[in-house]
């Protein structure tokens, strides 16, 4: 998650949209997160 709002932050760095408006907009849609993924990897 922190990743993740690292990367609209630095994206928007570039941009000039105001960072208010990222954070608040509608489109922004989160990926699901799944934390059995990672147990899989352990499981070799």
């Amino acid at each position: 998650v922190l990743y993740t709002i690292l990367q609209i932050l630095s994206i928007t760095l570039f941009e000039k949209v105001p960072i208010l408006q990222v954070l608040t907009s509608s489109d922004y849609k989160s990926e699901p997160y799944f934390p059995y993924k990672q147990l899989s990897l352990l499981n070799l």
